[in-house]
């Protein structure tokens, strides 16, 4: 229980700066920094953008680290660092009015903050893969960091409402409200990345002394183009790709969708993300409850055919009150709680798929190509994101928006990510890793560990 506890306050360094970004960059780039709402995008789709190069690079970089102290555990603290300083930088506005340097500058610091998230996150989640490698102990440990994804989610979503709002009852302006809210919640990262490293010390599965050979940048990234032949793995990334698109659509377009359709103050804002924190720790047993009886794929299926439903049902509705945003939030808090835990749990078992035929352990390849997809959807979504809110004419310096652009932010939080969380489901339904499959493939796995001859029989359309 400490391990997991431990590890799990990882989360924090994780999911914050996370959902700071994806829930608020956007907007702030627009209705603060003063950038058009295209090039807010295109900020954001380069970030991702090189976050998602820098992936790959980094996990095969820990997968290769020989340092005495783990090959792991160092990244941790130096990413979290990183990533505090230039989240302070990001939401603060720099006080010059050239649109083009404006555009240099928050370009730079974005990319800079993804490298700090980058060397992070990547060994972060490969530790997960080495923690257990048992079906459903990695369900379990998926949702009790789950129960943690939450809590942080929370903090980098509804944490700055809450900030906001007691700044500007005591005199200070919005602007400088957003880089106290960066200072604060990305301490709290901060710390819990500490706290994270300091508990899995020694808890690494290959220590950093292990005898892998180094590689070069170019050969890991190669390596990973080997990756994308194992079918099981191919599925996976079908699914981050598909998912993050719809999350990133859905989750920069409700600021916009509370603050214009239906005017909410900071404070009733920041109540939704409580809300969606609330719901979300509230499934996560259910969730791990109908994954561990019917299998993470048919589970996961079940659950976002269920989020589609509810979600075209608010489209229909067109979101006109705050009860029935509400109800939208639980409906997406069911796909989103599936996607963070169980989805994790599935890219670990593609670590045994990879080890069968190689002979090696290569989490930190097997997340960084899984996050390298994730953020290269997240950017084609926040790139759509400005693109749709130019489409629908949002104008950040009208005080009432047209109703076009009212029924547009609809779209984007309702419709268009219903619509990919069908396609989600699909795939989830036709990916070969089931249970049955995974369990046939450690048994296979443990005799290969042992010097015995095996054979792919049974599994063999995992690869």
């Amino acid at each position: 229980m400490k391990t997991k506890f431990g590890y799990s306050m990882g989360t924090m360094g994780d999911v914050i700066a996370f959902n700071f970004f994806y829930a608020y960059f956007i907007y702030y780039l627009t209705d603060f920094a003063g950038l058009p709402p295209v090039m807010a995008g295109i900020i954001s789709m380069i970030t991702v953008w090189f976050d998602a190069i820098t992936d790959p690079i980094i996990g095969g970089l820990s997968d290769r680290s020989k340092n005495p102290k783990g090959r792991r555990g160092p990244f941790l603290i130096y990413g979290a660092i990183l990533e505090y300083i230039t989240l302070i930088l990001m939401y603060t506005v720099m006080p010059i009015d050239s649109v083009a340097f404006k555009f240099v500058w928050y370009l730079i610091i974005g990319c800079s903050f993804w490298l700090g998230y980058t060397l992070f996150v990547i060994p972060f989640l490969a530790l997960g893969a080495e923690l257990t490698q048992d079906y459903e102990e990695r369900n379990a440990l998926s949702t009790f960091r789950g129960i943690f994804i939450y809590v942080a989610s929370w903090f980098g979503t509804a944490g700055p409402m809450v900030v906001i709002a007691f700044v500007e009852r005591a005199g200070i302006g919005e602007k400088w409200a957003w880089t106290i809210g960066a200072v604060v919640f990305g301490a709290i990262a901060l710390i819990g990345a500490i706290i994270c490293r300091v508990t899995i010390n020694g808890k690494e599965l290959i220590a950093g002394d292990s005898n892998m050979k180094r590689e070069s940048i170019g050969r890991i990234l190669i390596s990973y183009f080997g990756m994308l032949r194992y079918k099981a793995y191919r599925f996976y990334i079908y699914m981050v790709f598909v998912f993050c698109i719809a999350y990133t659509m859905e989750q920069g377009s409700l600021v916009y969708l509370m603050g214009n359709k239906l005017g909410l103050s900071a404070g009733l804002q920041s109540s939704y993300w409580t809300f969606f924190a609330v719901f979300s720790i509230v499934l996560l047993p259910l969730i791990n409850r109908v994954c561990n009886k019917y299998g993470k794929l048919k589970g996961s299926a079940f659950f976002y055919l269920i989020a589609t439903l509810g979600m075209f049902v608010c489209y229909f509705t067109q979101i006109p009150n705050y009860t029935i945003l509400i109800v939208h939030c639980f409906c997406f808090c069911i796909a989103n709680s599936v996607y963070w835990t169980i989805g994790y749990s599935m890219m670990f078992d593609t670590a045994e798929v990879m080890e069968f035929k190689t002979g090696t352990r290569d989490e930190g390849k097997v997340t960084g190509m899984g996050s390298f997809a994730q953020k290269l959807a997240s950017s084609f979504g926040a790139w759509g994101l400005g693109m749709l809110l130019a489409f629908f004419h949002y104008d950040a310096n009208a005080a009432v928006q047209a109703p076009e652009t009212m029924s547009g932010f609809v779209k984007i939080a309702a419709l268009f990510p219903g619509i990919l969380l069908i396609l989600t489901a699909v795939i989830c339904i036709f990916n070969p890793l089931s249970r049955e499959k995974f369990n046939l493939l450690m048994e296979k796995l443990a005799k290969k560990r042992a010097g015995e001859e095996v054979t792919d029989e049974g599994i063999e359309n995992l690869f």
